[in-house]
C-alpha cells in the first residue's frame, strides 16, 4: 500500500497496520494517499476498518479517523486493536443534541459539538472534537485517570469518576482554544492544551 500503511483483509473487517516507528505527520499523509486512491472502494460500504500497530493517542486516533471518514464516508466504522488490558473507544460523528445521551464503557471521542442539554457517559476518557456545551462524566465507575479534552470547552457540568465541576459563572473569561480536564487533588482542574 505505502511506506507506513499497510491494510490487510481480515475476518472481522480490513485491518489498517501503522508502521510504529513512523512520524505522526507522515502517517497522516499516507493516509490521505492511501484512502484516497482506495477509498472508492470502500465508499459506502459498511466495512469495518481496524487501527493496529502504531500506538496512538486518543487526539491522534480521533484525527486519523476523521481522515479516514472523509476519504470512504461514513459507512465505515472504525475500530482500534489495542491490547486486552486497554479500553475499546468509541466514535461518534455528528452533533450531539439536546436530550441525547452518548454512553461507552471505554474511551469516547465525538466530532462535532456537543449541545446543552446533550450527556456524554464513559468509562474512560472523552474528546470533543469541537465545542462541549452539555454534560460530560468521564471515568464513569471510578476511573481517575480519566480526563475530558474539547476544542471549545463550555461544559454545563463536568465530572470525572465521582469529582465534578459546575460551568463557571456567566462573567468569567471563556478560553476558546483547545484544553483538557483532569484530576488534581480533590478537584478537577482545565489546562490549556498546547504543543
Amino acid at each position: 500500500m505505502g511506506k507506513y500503511i499497510t491494510l490487510k483483509g481480515r475476518a472481522d473487517g480490513i485491518e489498517v497496520i501503522i508502521d510504529p516507528l513512523a512520524d505522526f505527520d507522515e502517517v497522516l499523509d499516507e493516509i490521505e494517499r492511501v484512502f484516497d486512491d482506495e477509498g472508492r472502494f470502500f465508499t459506502d460500504a459498511g466495512v469495518n476498518l481496524i487501527l493496529s500497530g502504531k500506538t496512538l493517542s486518543e487526539a491522534q486516533r480521533a484525527i486519523v479517523s476523521h481522515k479516514i471518514w472523509n476519504a470512504v464516508g461514513e459507512g465505515a466504522y472504525i475500530t482500534s486493536e489495542r491490547s486486552r488490558h486497554e479500553e475499546k473507544t468509541d466514535f461518534h460523528r455528528g452533533i450531539v443534541r439536546n436530550g441525547k445521551k452518548l454512553k461507552s464503557r471505554g474511551n469516547m471521542v465525538v466530532f462535532g459539538d456537543v449541545n446543552p442539554g446533550a450527556e456524554l457517559l464513559a468509562g474512560g476518557s472523552i474528546v470533543v472534537l469541537g465545542t462541549l456545551r452539555g454534560v460530560a462524566h468521564a471515568g464513569c465507575g471510578g476511573n481517575t485517570s480519566a480526563v475530558v479534552a474539547a476544542l471549545c470547552m463550555q461544559p454545563s457540568q463536568l465530572r470525572i469518576a465521582d469529582i465534578y465541576s459546575r460551568a463557571p459563572e456567566s462573567g468569567e473569561k471563556k478560553v476558546n482554544m483547545p484544553e483538557v480536564a483532569s484530576i488534581s487533588g480533590d478537584g478537577i482542574i482545565i489546562e490549556v492544551i498546547s504543543k
